[in-house]
Formats: C-alpha cells, structure tokens, sequence
C-alpha cells in the first residue's frame, strides 16, 4: 500500500514538473524575433489572396484582392464580394495606375491618391506592403512592438497606425500572417490572407 501511495506521488510530481514550463531565456524571443523578420524579407516574389473589411467613420466596404508583389512593382486585383473586378492596382513607387471596372484608366504618383479619387476610399499600400507580412516598413521608425513567444509581431505601432495580429499561417521562422486588424483615427482594416503564394 505504502508502495503504491508513493508511486502514485512520484506520478504526480512528475505531472506537475512536466506542466510548467522553464521561463525562456532572456533574449530568445528577440533573437527569435530577428531570424524571423530576416526570413520573411528574403520571400520575394510573395503573393497573396484574401479578403479584407475597410470602414472610415461611419461608412464601410468589404472585397477580395489578390496582391502580387516582385521586388518594388506591384499588382493589385480588387473584387466585389460576387467575385466581379472592381479594380486592378498595378506600379511602382511614384508610378501607380489604376483602372476600374468601367476601363477607366488613372494615374497618379501614389496608390491611396488613385484609390481615393477612383473609389472614395483608400489602403495605405505602401506600408501594407511590409504590415501585410508582419514586418515594419524597412528604415522608417518604429513607434513600438510587442512579440509573440514565438517572436513574431503581435502588436506594431508605426507612421500612425496600430497594427495587431492575431494569427500566423504556421510556427516556423518564416510564418505569416493570416489575420490583423489596422487601425488609423477612425479608420479600421480588417485583413484575412486565405493563400499565401510565391508570386
């Protein structure tokens, strides 16, 4: 009997030991951090095909895209929730042009100037080109950020918006995200990547 009380104490000792887990090392998340943002740059061409949710105010839209990305050049395609083109985003910094469902043609120096004037509303591509893979814009300042245990992003402060993300595509260096939520004054972004692709 006394036996079989200890045993039953040995298992539960090691239960126990095995529930809590030894505290990170001092750093590892930021060194996790940094393999982790260093992968994910080094993916180009990237592509990907989601959805997302925009509401300025009091006024709201919702549509598909699929965005494909090759170094600085980009192309964007905008649908409605009946998979129909709204738009096709496509350029390069300072030369952007955009063409609507009407095959109406615009062209301007920046994506939101296009977006607002075609469509009334706008997504600050050039940062989402960086945010949308959970990285910061490369050499502009970082207000500030929380890291996951795995040492991705959860939460980015930069050039004005709150960025937190809420899910990754997997656990590996080079994870992506496949939910964030955007928020600028009274704008908000709600982004979901179904497909992440190579270009």
């Amino acid at each position: 009997m006394r036996l079989r009380a200890a045993a039953t104490l040995a298992a539960l000792m090691s239960l126990a030991g095995c529930a809590t887990l030894p505290p990170a090392p001092p750093g590892a998340a930021e060194a996790a951090w940094h393999r982790h943002e260093a992968a994910v740059l080094a993916q180009t061409p990237w592509s990907l095909d989601g959805n997302f949710g925009l509401r300025i105010g009091h006024r709201g839209w919702s549509a598909g895209l699929r965005w494909v990305q090759t170094g600085d050049r980009f192309h964007i395609d905008i649908y409605d929730p009946l998979g129909r083109t709204v738009a096709v985003l496509t350029g390069k910094p300072g030369d952007v042009t955009l063409a609507d469902s009407s095959g109406r043609a615009y062209r301007a120096a920046s994506a939101a100037e296009l977006m607002q004037h075609a469509l009334g509303w706008s997504l600050p591509v050039g940062g989402l080109r960086y945010w949308v893979r959970g990285v910061p814009v490369a050499n502009a300042p970082v207000q500030s950020r929380q890291l996951d245990a795995n040492g991705r992003l959860r939460v980015l402060q930069q050039s004005g918006w709150y960025i937190r993300y809420s899910d990754y595509d997997y656990d590996t260096a080079n994870a992506r995200p496949t939910r964030m939520i955007m928020t600028h004054g009274d704008v908000r972004l709600v982004l979901v990547v179904n497909q992440w692709g190579k270009g």
